[in-house]
């Protein structure tokens, strides 16, 4: 049940578009489709690192104090209660794609750059620091460092997968203006779903 939970709120949460997002949108707009799977790469690896440094910290905090867990959790819940009204503000505003800069930039840009953008655009974002935290709380407090590392795994390559596949679609002017149609409902689901979950989560 709390694989469910947490692999459905972080799909949510990959289908809600935030600052990953439109990097990757005005890096494909600005430059091409191969520099955009670079910024992918590095926001990968961002979300490994949060995850990685996320199961540390709680295994040797949950070995210092049982209390610490229970007040995160609560930590954990209203941070899913935020995330909930940041969904349903956004879903109220239009998403302006066309005011985008849509002109090629002359001469070629190195790819550790574009890796370091996608790195820094996940390391230096607070709010995958207190998801993946939330999540991670979902899970039982005996389970394996083990398990938690293929849960890791699992979502590192979800994140992988989706990102590379929204490229893609972004190459198509047709996918971008049904972004544009129907971003406000997947922000309303989003929000909604993002309630329920801090509901359980206070109720484990």
């Amino acid at each position: 049940m709390n694989f469910f939970i947490i692999a459905v709120t972080h799909f949510l949460a990959l289908l809600s578009p935030g600052p990953d997002f439109f990097l990757l949108l005005t890096t494909l707009l600005r430059y091409s489709h191969r520099a955009a799977r670079h910024v992918v790469w590095g926001i990968v690896l961002g979300n490994a690192l949060i995850l990685g440094i996320s199961i540390l910290l709680l295994n040797t905090l949950g070995q210092w104090s049982s209390t610490f867990l229970y007040g995160l959790r609560y930590v954990g819940a209203l941070y899913l209660f935020y995330l909930s009204s940041v969904c349903v503000r956004y879903a109220r505003q239009h998403l302006k794609l066309d005011q985008l800069e849509t002109r090629q930039v002359s001469g070629d840009v190195r790819w550790q750059s574009l890796f370091g953008l996608g790195l820094q655009s996940s390391l230096l974002n607070p709010k995958n620091w207190m998801f993946y935290s939330s999540l991670m709380i979902l899970l039982p407090q005996q389970p394996s460092v083990g398990y938690k590392i293929a849960i890791s795994i699992w979502m590192v390559m979800v994140v992988l997968i989706w990102n590379i596949q929204v490229v893609s679609w972004l190459t198509r002017p047709k996918c971008l203006q049904y972004l544009q149609r129907y971003t406000p409902y997947i922000y309303y689901l989003s929000g909604i779903c993002f309630s329920i979950f801090a509901v359980v989560l206070l109720c484990l």
